[in-house]
């Protein structure tokens, strides 16, 4: 087996950058290549078709209004999105990965869709899960994580 190198995972979280930051020392220290940093749970997207609208006053359901508002803007094949974890902009996963000189390879939101896709053991590409919020991010982030993989390719030292 060849090793090419490793890709660490982090959440916007302080706590989880900590730990990523030991890694990437770590790494660092025994000469372990690190291929990218990549950021998971970067913000929750919902698709606004499946979300219910509430006055905040009267706690009135006003899912049926607002959804026949947004037929009217043309607004249905857009995402709701959340920053769940807030992190300096100083701070975060990318300004991280660029202080360790290593390449970010993206963000990951959080979505149903690509948690019960793992859950289920099912892909989500193979699975036409293209309404998915996660689909494009996840294939722009499998293209990234090839390119790079195939450019260092004749680095890797071929086994005898």
């Amino acid at each position: 087996m060849v090793d090419i190198g490793a890709i660490v995972v982090t959440t916007p979280q302080e706590v989880s950058m900590q730990d990523v930051r030991k890694e990437l020392n770590f790494c660092a220290k025994t000469k372990i290549r690190v291929i990218g940093v990549l950021e998971n749970m970067n913000q929750l997207l919902i698709p606004l078709s499946h979300l219910n609208f509430v006055e905040r006053k009267t706690g009135r359901d006003q899912t049926e209004y607002v959804r026949g508002v947004l037929q009217q803007c043309d607004l249905q094949q857009c995402d709701a999105s959340i920053t769940i974890f807030q992190c300096a902009l100083d701070n975060s996963p990318q300004s991280m990965a660029a202080r360790f000189n290593v390449p970010y390879l993206g963000a990951l939101p959080l979505d149903p869709s690509l948690q019960r896709a793992c859950e289920s053991g099912t892909c989500l590409v193979c699975q036409c899960q293209q309404h998915s919020p996660a689909f494009t991010p996840f294939v722009r982030l499998v293209d990234t994580m090839l390119s790079i993989i195939t450019a260092n390719k004749a680095k890797i030292p071929s086994q005898a």
